[in-house]
C-alpha cells in the first residue's frame, strides 16, 4: 500500500515556505519520505525553490539521502503485484531474469520486452530514443542541482554538507560532476569544478575492471557538449579514451569517413571499449547506413543483437544491409526467431528467408559441438 506524502512534502514541493516553517516549528520530520525515499529537500531542490530548500536544511534536512527513483518524471518504476505477478509468467516463458522495474506505459507488449530484458524492445514500443532502469534513479539532491544547473542551489547544498563526491545512481556509481556534465550544464560544472571536485573521478566501473569507466570529460565528448569538454580540459581532465573510444566518438558524430579510414588502418571493426560498448552496435543502432557499411566492409560480426536492436527499432534498410553485406553473423537461434517474430508481424518478407540461411549454416556446427561434446561426456 502506497504511503501518502506528508504535508510537509507538499508544501516543499509546491514552494509554500511559510507552511514550511509552520510545519518545521509544529515538530513535522524534515526527513520524512515517500514510497521513492524522496524527501522534502529533494523535492524543493528539484522544483528549484531555494529558499524552502535552505528552511529544510537549517531545520537539520540530511542533503546526502538518495532518492529510490522520481516518479514524477522517470520512463522507470518499480512495478506493482499485479504487474509483477504477469511479469514472472513472461519470464518463464521466455527462460530469462529481469530486473524489479518497467516503463511507466505498460501493455503486454511492453511488458514482454521487460521480461526478454530487451531494452531496444522496449524503446521501440515506448517510442523513446533511450531507456536504462538506472537513467533517472538514485539521485541526491546535488546531483539533481547539478543535472538542473541550479547554481544558487549547488552552492547551498554544498555550504550545507552535501558530499561533492557522492557516487551514486544506481551501479554506474555517477557524481554530481558527471551528472552534470552529462546534461551540459556548463555553469554547473564550474561550481563544482571551483569547489573542489574531482576533473577525473570515474563512473561506470566495475569491481572487475576498477581502472577502466567513464569520466565527466567523456560524457562531455561523447554528448557533444564543448563548453563543458572545454571547462573540464582547463581544469586539468584528461582524455584518456583507448582507439575503440575515438572510434565510439566518430560514430556517435557521424563521421562515416573517418570510421572507414580508421578501420582501413587496421583497426578491428569488432572491438569494444574498456566498459564494454561496441563501436559496430553503436552504428547499428543509430540508423545510419553509412556508418554501418564501413563496418560490414572492414568484416564486422553481425550479432544476433544487432539485428534484433535494428528490428526492433523498424530500421529496414539497416536491417536488409547488415542480413545482405555481411559477411560473418553470429546469432543464436533464439535471437534469429525473435527477429523473424518481428518481420512477420512487419511484413518484411524477404528477412525470414535470409534468416533461415544463416541459421542453416549455424546448425551443422551446433550439431557437431554437441555431438563431440556427447562423445567426450561418454569418455
Amino acid at each position: 500500500m502506497e504511503r501518502p506524502p506528508s504535508r510537509l512534502f507538499e508544501a516543499a514541493r509546491s514552494g509554500d515556505l511559510a507552511t514550511v516553517r509552520a510545519l518545521i516549528e509544529s515538530g513535522a520530520e524534515v526527513d520524512a519520505s515517500d514510497d521513492a525515499r524522496r524527501t522534502p529537500l529533494f523535492v524543493a531542490v528539484k522544483q528549484g525553490h531555494l529558499d524552502v530548500a535552505r528552511c529544510l536544511l537549517e531545520a537539520g534536512a540530511d542533503p546526502n539521502t538518495i532518492a529510490d527513483y522520481d516518479p514524477d518524471e522517470s520512463r522507470v518504476r518499480p512495478l506493482t503485484p499485479a504487474e509483477l505477478e504477469h511479469r514472472d509468467r513472461l519470464t518463464k516463458q521466455v527462460g530469462s531474469q529481469v530486473q524489479n522495474f518497467s516503463v511507466l506505459v505498460l501493455g503486454d507488449e511492453m511488458l514482454e520486452q521487460v521480461a526478454r530484458g530487451a531494452i531496444a524492445g522496449v524503446n521501440a514500443v515506448a517510442g523513446a530514443s533511450t531507456i536504462t532502469v538506472d537513467d533517472y534513479i538514485f539521485y541526491a539532491p546535488l546531483h539533481v542541482a547539478a543535472r538542473l544547473g541550479h547554481e544558487a542551489m549547488i552552492d547551498l547544498l554544498i555550504a550545507s554538507g552535501a558530499e561533492i563526491e557522492l557516487a551514486v545512481t544506481g551501479g554506474r556509481r555517477r557524481r554530481p560532476l558527471h551528472i552534470a556534465a552529462i546534461f551540459g550544464q556548463a555553469d554547473a560544472v564550474r561550481r563544482l569544478i571551483a569547489a573542489g571536485a574531482r576533473v577525473d573521478a570515474v563512473a561506470e566501473f566495475t569491481t572487475r575492471t576498477p581502472n577502466t569507466g567513464r569520466t565527466a570529460l567523456s560524457y562531455a565528448i561523447e554528448r557533444g557538449h564543448a563548453e563543458v569538454a572545454r571547462l573540464l580540459t582547463e581544469a586539468g581532465a584528461r582524455e584518456t579514451g583507448t582507439q575503440a573510444e575515438a572510434l565510439m566518438r566518430m560514430v556517435q558524430e557521424g563521421d562515416a569517413a573517418g570510421v572507414a579510414r580508421a578501420l582501413g588502418e587496421g583497426l578491428d571493426p569488432n572491438t569494444s571499449t574498456p566498459d564494454y560498448r561496441s563501436p559496430f552496435l553503436a552504428a547499428c543502432n543509430s540508423g545510419d547506413a553509412s556508418l554501418v557499411a564501413a563496418f560490414l566492409d572492414a568484416g564486422a560480426t553481425v550479432t544476433g543483437q544487432a539485428l534484433e536492436n535494428v528490428a526492433f527499432r523498424r530500421s529496414t534498410d539497416i536491417l536488409t544491409l547488415l542480413l545482405q553485406r555481411g559477411r560473418r553473423f553470429d546469432v543464436s537461434l533464439a535471437k534469429s526467431a525473435e527477429v523473424r517474430r518481428i518481420a512477420k508481424r512487419e511484413g518484411w518478407e524477404d528477412v525470414p528467408e535470409r534468416l533461415k540461411e544463416i541459421d542453416d549454416r549455424a546448425r551443422p556446427r551446433n550439431r557437431t559441438e554437441r555431438g563431440q561434446g556427447s562423445r567426450r561426456g561418454r569418455g
